[in-house]
């Protein structure tokens, strides 16, 4: 369907059930509307080194533009933060993304309504497209163009 809103996938491998469980529970918190948790198969092709290991599936519907990279950054970094690794994003149409995922050990499930509401905002650059500078603070106690300790004069 042309113009329907995309969902985007991701796969994330986790040394231990507990961390899997972890991860899924940060997924979830950040808005993702499906997350199961599954021992990896260690039938499965083209995996062996992760055999004991736990596989984290989620699904992150997104209406906003450009947002992907932020959130994939961020799955990444809590892969990684519980020694595990990420693979992703994939994704399709989010009706059918929605309607094929695999709900074998599905810990979390949210509405779209539930999933705006924990959605952490994408970073929002200035007016020029790029994010403001923060201010610069002197810590040395010198003010840069009046010199140490020198009183703010009434006509500057």
């Amino acid at each position: 369907m042309i113009g329907e809103p995309f969902a985007h996938t991701y796969l994330l491998t986790l040394p231990t059930e507990p961390a899997a469980r972890a991860v899924a529970g940060e997924l979830a918190g950040r808005g993702h509307r499906l997350v199961a948790v599954r021992a990896v198969d260690p039938a499965g092709p083209g995996r062996p080194e992760f055999a004991g290991w736990w596989d984290v599936f989620s699904v992150f519907c997104d209406p906003f533009a450009g947002t992907v990279p932020p959130e994939t950054a961020a799955v990444e970094a809590i892969a990684r933060g519980h020694g595990g690794v990420c693979y992703g994003p994939g994704g399709g149409a989010e009706s059918t993304v929605l309607r094929t995922f695999i709900r074998d050990g599905l810990v979390h499930e949210l509405t779209a309504e539930e999933a705006e509401r924990r959605r952490t905002p994408p970073a929002r650059p200035s007016r020029h497209g790029r994010r403001r500078p923060r201010p610069r603070r002197c810590v040395t106690g010198r003010h840069p163009t009046r010199g140490p300790s020198e009183p703010r004069s009434p006509s500057a």
